[in-house]
């Protein structure tokens, strides 16, 4: 799921698939959408159980997070929305 820098600065929506765990699944480590700044929204699967360091860092044009809510998520890091438009995040009732 690791993406170059090249094609991180394209992104305008992301939806990460069913089945990922953590953020850490790839090469670049938590740091999968770090300087995609045209992205404006990310998408949650269920399955989605850790959003490690700097996953959103210099998204500036970020705002929407949508099926966080919906995952098993019980920690984000910090810098995880750093730079970002995001002013809330909802997270999964526990």
């Amino acid at each position: 799921m690791g993406l170059g820098s090249n094609a991180r600065s394209y992104l305008i929506r992301v939806e990460i698939p069913e089945g990922i765990k953590t953020s850490y699944e790839s090469s670049n480590g938590g740091k999968k959408f770090e300087d995609a700044s045209k992205l404006i929204e990310a998408s949650f699967p269920t399955s989605m159980e850790l959003i490690g360091e700097f996953f959103f860092n210099r998204c500036y044009a970020l705002t929407t997070v949508t099926g966080l809510e919906n995952t098993k998520v019980t920690k984000i890091y910090r810098n995880t929305f750093n730079n970002t438009a995001i002013t809330s995040v909802t997270m999964p009732s526990t």
